[in-house]
């Protein structure tokens, strides 16, 4: 146990090197309470103490040296795609990799702490309204037991949320020259195209999703559900009839051909800087309080919560 690291990150120094300073081993971070943006130290970064230490007494699962050794085969993979700009050459167990480090980055970070302690507030309290008798200890878990939990299910969590982002077709978007992507201290967003009312609608597993993630400030990568590009294609087709017929419609093949042929052929997506700022939206509303940048340039997050000051705070569990 001595030998443990007492500060431990929960998004990967190396991913947090990528969104650094050129030449130094610093990084821009805005932080949503203050709305005040400031220097700090990759080491500092995304850290806490302790943060895969068990409190419960003389256990220990090697959280940390697992995730490290995952990390040290994720790091080449990525800088491969960044180095290239491309995610042609990247083999079958290279993919399976991505998908596993991407699966336990949506995992590892407070989120997923908060959401359980949020999910055991919204049945307690239903019990409560419902005057249901029950044991307080079996439902009102403390902090320390929602961290316990959450580390002894970590990597198994994280094989089944591999499987889910497997499934997705798989891309790489690249910023325009004038822009960059951000991150954040939870920089996995995922986002529905067609949410339905009163509907879980942001999980892994859910229809028409697509999962975002980051990985330097001119690369994310991007996995959708095969249901959108299958659509795509057959409103592609109809569209294209339509033409040959002279019948008029409103879909832009140029545009909507273009998605296609990325996820086909592995092209990868440059956006526009419409497309840049949804994207670093996500990081804004997602992200539990820090947002991470090589640029002091944090204007959209100043605005965004100008405009809405809840997003202060990171979106929590709603129940019906």
């Amino acid at each position: 146990m001595n030998n443990k690291v007492e500060k431990q990150h929960f998004v990967p120094q190396f991913v947090l090197k990528n969104f650094s300073i050129p030449n130094k081993n610093q990084l821009w971070v805005f932080d949503k309470l203050s709305e005040s943006s400031f220097l700090n130290s990759i080491r500092d970064t995304a850290a806490s103490k302790n943060f895969y230490e068990l409190e419960k007494e003389n256990i220990s699962l090697n959280t940390e040296e697992i995730l490290s050794d995952i990390e040290s085969d994720s790091a080449p993979i990525l800088k491969k795609i960044i180095d290239e700009s491309s995610i042609k050459n990247i083999t079958e167990e290279e993919h399976n990799i991505i998908c596993l480090f991407t699966a336990l980055q949506y995992l590892r970070t407070n989120k997923t702490r908060d959401q359980l302690e949020q999910i055991n507030q919204i049945i307690s309290n239903k019990l409560k309204k419902e005057n249901y008798y029950f044991d307080r200890n079996l439902i009102e878990s403390t902090k320390s037991e929602i961290k316990d939990s959450s580390i002894y299910t970590l990597y198994s969590s994280s094989l089944d949320v591999m499987i889910d982002i497997k499934t997705k077709r798989f891309g790489l978007m690249i910023a325009p020259k004038s822009s960059t992507f951000l991150t954040s201290d939870n920089p996995i967003t995922l986002y529905n195209h067609k949410p339905k009312p009163g509907r879980g609608n942001l999980g892994t597993r859910v229809k028409n999703i697509e999962i975002y993630f980051p990985i330097s400030p001119s690369h994310s990568l991007v996995f959708t559900c095969p249901d959108l590009i299958n659509e795509l294609e057959e409103q592609l087709s109809k569209a294209k009839l339509f033409n040959q017929i002279g019948h008029k419609h409103n879909f832009n093949i140029e545009e909507n051909n273009y998605i296609v042929d990325c996820y086909n052929y592995k092209i990868p997506f440059h956006l526009n800087n419409k497309n840049m700022d949804f994207q670093n939206s996500l990081q804004v509303v997602h992200s539990t309080r820090f947002i991470y940048s090589n640029e002091n340039n944090f204007f959209l997050c100043k605005d965004m919560l100008k405009k809405d000051p809840t997003l202060k705070k990171a979106p929590k569990v709603q129940s019906n």
